[in-house]
């Protein structure tokens, strides 16, 4: 994608197409997306591409397994990120499947985001914080994107607002 905008959008419809560094190798094979949804979507007009797909734990339970689904069906190669911060932070913090804790702050089984992830045939799943140790989830997020591969990185830190 070397000088041509890649598709990010962050969060928000509005968002503003970024530069893609053009002397990354890496970046010009590379298209970005949102949701694993919209990377699939992006890998089919550009199918030499590998995706990276970026969604929330809450985002991923209630809309983002299928688009994983998808991108295992249909043979992407890249990384779908799920940021896990244990809540649904973007609507005022509430529970959701993931986190063990009914709407009502009662105790009931919580889904494993991997073991969901592995069950869906994704090549690799790995868990860290990378708030822990920022050098190992770069070197991570390299390894993972030189592999020819559908991986999956949860990125695991819980969400400040949360006590």
């Amino acid at each position: 994608c070397s000088n041509r905008a890649c598709s990010s959008r962050a969060g928000s419809s509005r968002a503003k197409p970024r530069q893609c560094n053009p002397g990354d190798d890496r970046l010009r094979r590379l298209r970005q997306a949102q949701h694993p949804h919209r990377a699939c979507g992006l890998r089919r007009a550009h199918p030499e591409g590998k995706i990276i797909g970026v969604v929330g734990d809450s985002t991923f339970v209630h809309s983002g397994i299928t688009g994983l689904i998808n991108a295992v069906y249909n043979k992407a190669k890249g990384i779908v990120f799920i940021l896990d911060n244990s809540t649904t932070a973007m609507t005022g913090g509430q529970n959701h499947p993931g986190t063990g804790k009914t709407i009502r702050n009662e105790a009931t089984k919580a889904l494993d985001l991997p073991a969901i992830c592995r069950a869906c045939g994704v090549d690799n799943v790995d868990v860290m914080d990378p708030t822990g140790n920022l050098k190992e989830f770069e070197e991570l997020v390299k390894r993972r994107l030189d592999e020819n591969a559908l991986s999956v990185i949860i990125a695991k830190h819980p969400c400040k607002l949360i006590k």
